[in-house]
C-alpha cells in the first residue's frame, strides 16, 4: 500500500517566507503557460497562491526585463524589479559602458565614477541625490552583472634550484664581510608604458573574454635601487627616447636622473654611467650620514640583464 503524501506544512502552520529570484519567477511563468498545475509549483517553491497570482500579474514586466538583461547570472541573483533611484542616469551610464566595451576598450571603476559624475551634471542631478561612493559603484555593477576580467596575462617562471643554491652562497658572503642591511642594495629596471591602456577591465556579464587593442608601447625605462633596511633609496634613473622632451621645458629641477637613448632601453654604457656617477656617490654620502668609515663596503644585487656588467668587470 502507498501512503498519502504529507503536505508541505500542517494546517494552521505559518509558511516560511520565501523570496524568489527573477529566474525562478520566469520559470514559474513558463511552466504555468505549459499548463502545469499550480499546486505542484506551490509545493516545489514553497509559496502560496497569492504569490502565484502576483507573478502572473508581473508577467509583462518580468519578460521585458529579461529581454533587456545581458546575462542569466543577473536574473539568477536579482529578486525584484526595483529600479535604481536615478533611473535615467543609470540607463545612460550603462549604455556608455556597453558602447565602450563593444569597442574592446578597458573600463575601470574610477572611470565609471567619473563618467557618472559627468552624466549627472548633464542631467541636473544634485550632489545630495548621488554621492558616487564605493557602495553606489558596487550596486551599479551588481545591477548590470559587471565584473572584472583580465585583458592580458603572462606566466612568470623562475629557476628555483639556482635561487636556493645562491641563497647559501649569499649568506656566506654577508657573514664573511660582516655586512649590515644598510650595506646591501638591490637595483632593477622596470618599463613604464605611459600611454598603455589598463590590462584589466570591468566587463559585462555576457562577455566571456575581454578583447582589447594592441598595446601602445611608448615607454620609459626606470631603474630603482634601495638598500635592505629601506633607509636609503637611490635617486631613480629614468631613460627616455628624447634628449630634450617638451614636458621638461622650463623645468629647472627633476626628482630623477634622466638620460636619453634611441629606444629608451638600458644599455651597458648607461648602466656604467649610473653606477659610477650616481650610485657610488650617493651610497658614500649615505654611509657618511650614518657615521660609517669611508672604506665601508656595499654590495649591489642585480639580475642577469645583458646591460648589467659581469661580476668580473
Amino acid at each position: 500500500m502507498f501512503s498519502k503524501p504529507k503536505p508541505s506544512s500542517s494546517k494552521g502552520e505559518k509558511r516560511k517566507h520565501v523570496t524568489l529570484t527573477l529566474n525562478q519567477k520566469l520559470e514559474i511563468i513558463k511552466r504555468l503557460e505549459k499548463g502545469e498545475n499550480r499546486n505542484i509549483l506551490m509545493n516545489e517553491f514553497n509559496i502560496g497562491s497569492s504569490t502565484i497570482y502576483d507573478i502572473k500579474k508581473q508577467k509583462d514586466e518580468l519578460m521585458k526585463f529579461a529581454s533587456q538583461s545581458l546575462t542569466t547570472e543577473k536574473l539568477a541573483s536579482r529578486q525584484t524589479l526595483k529600479k535604481p533611484k536615478l533611473e535615467q542616469l543609470d540607463s545612460v551610464l550603462f549604455k556608455w559602458f556597453s558602447a565602450v566595451r563593444s569597442e574592446g576598450k578597458p573600463v575601470t571603476g574610477p572611470m565609471i565614477v567619473e563618467k557618472a559624475k559627468k552624466f549627472g551634471q548633464d542631467l541636473g542631478v544634485a550632489e545630495s541625490e548621488c554621492n558616487y561612493s564605493a557602495g553606489w559603484l558596487r550596486n551599479f555593477k551588481f545591477r548590470h552583472g559587471i565584473r572584472r576580467l583580465d585583458v592580458t596575462g603572462e606566466t612568470l617562471s623562475a629557476n628555483q634550484n639556482s635561487a636556493e643554491k645562491y641563497k647559501d652562497e649569499f649568506e656566506k658572503i654577508v657573514a664573511d664581510n660582516d655586512l649590515t642591511p644598510e650595506q646591501i642594495y638591490n637595483a632593477d629596471e622596470t618599463g613604464l608604458l605611459w600611454r598603455c591602456l589598463p590590462t584589466s577591465t570591468l566587463a559585462g556579464g555576457g562577455e566571456k573574454a575581454a578583447k582589447g587593442f594592441q598595446k601602445i608601447k611608448d615607454r620609459l625605462t626606470v631603474l630603482l635601487c634601495a638598500n635592505v633596511s629601506g633607509n636609503h633609496r637611490v635617486t631613480p634613473f629614468v631613460i627616455g627616447k628624447s634628449a630634450k622632451p617638451r614636458a621638461f621645458k622650463n623645468v629647472t629641477h627633476l626628482p630623477v636622473q634622466y638620460k636619453a637613448q634611441s629606444n629608451a632601453w638600458m644599455t651597458a654604457a648607461l648602466f656604467k654611467d649610473w653606477f659610477f656617477h650616481h650610485f657610488v656617490p650617493e651610497v658614500k654620502e649615505s654611509f657618511k650620514s650614518l657615521g660609517l668609515p669611508e672604506d665601508t663596503k656595499a654590495i649591489l644585487l642585480l639580475d642577469n640583464c645583458k646591460a648589467h656588467p659581469p661580476v668580473e668587470s
